[in-house]
C-alpha cells in the first residue's frame, strides 16, 4: 500500500500518494545464488585473523561501547549538536503537514546529491510546481530522526516527483580566464629551436 504524505500550500491541504523509484523498478534485478552438492544454498563467510575461525552469518551484531571500554545500549546514547545541546529528535514526515514555504534556485538544487526519488500522486500539486518559478524545498524523514534530508518537489514532462537529497559540500564557480603570453613581434623565435648537434 502506497503512503501518503500531507502538503500545505496556499491556503489549502493536498494530500499526495508517493512510490518510491529504483533501480529495481525501472530495470528489474537479478540475483545470482550458489549451492552445495546437496542443494544447501551456500553464502559468504569471514576468517578471523588467525585462521583458526569461520564465522558464518548472524555471526556478528553491532554495538556501542564507551570511552572506557564499558558495553552501552541504544537507549542510553544521545544525539548533540557542536556545542553538546542535545538535539530534538523530529517526526516522521508522515506524520506532519508540511508547509511548502521555501524554495529555491536551480544552481542551489544541483548542489545537492539525490540519495532517493519518489513519483507523486497528485495533479493539484503538479499544477502549484509547475506555476512556481523556483522548486519547493522542505526537509524530509522516512522514519523519525534528528537529522532530516533536504527535499525537493520536481516537475518532468507532467509527472511530479520529490528529490531527496544531501548538500554536496561545494558550490559551484566558473572557470577563471587565464591570460596567454603573446610573443613580441621583435622577438627571434629561432632562439628557442633546439641543436641537438650540441649533444
Amino acid at each position: 500500500m502506497a503512503r501518503s504524505l500531507q502538503f500545505a500550500i496556499g491556503g489549502q491541504q493536498i494530500e499526495c500518494e508517493i512510490e518510491k523509484v529504483d533501480r529495481d523498478k525501472l530495470y528489474g534485478r537479478v540475483e545470482k545464488k550458489a549451492f552445495d552438492k546437496d542443494g544447501n544454498e551456500c553464502y559468504f563467510g569471514s576468517i578471523s585473523s588467525d585462521g583458526m575461525n569461520i564465522f558464518g552469518k548472524e555471526s556478528f551484531e553491532q554495538g556501542y561501547m564507551a570511552q572506557d571500554g564499558s558495553w552501552l545500549e541504544r537507549s542510553q546514547l544521545q544525539v548533540v549538536d557542536m556545542d553538546d545541546e542535545p538535539l530534538p529528535k523530529q517526526e516522521a514526515s508522515f506524520k506532519t503537514v508540511i508547509e511548502l514555504m521555501d524554495t529555491v534556485t536551480i544552481e542551489e538544487y544541483l548542489n545537492h546529491v539525490a540519495k532517493s526519488v519518489y513519483h507523486l500522486t497528485s495533479p493539484e500539486l503538479l499544477k502549484q510546481v509547475q506555476a512556481s518559478e523556483d522548486i519547493f524545498s522542505f526537509y524530509f524523514n522516512y522514519t523519525a530522526s534528528y537529522t532530516p534530508d533536504p527535499a525537493f518537489l520536481i516537475e518532468n514532462e507532467g509527472e511530479l516527483f520529490m528529490v531527496v537529497g544531501q548538500h554536496c559540500g561545494f558550490e559551484f564557480v566558473e572557470a577563471q580566464a587565464v591570460e596567454s603570453p603573446i610573443l613580441e613581434d621583435d622577438e627571434d623565435e629561432d632562439d628557442d629551436d633546439i641543436d641537438f648537434s650540441m649533444f
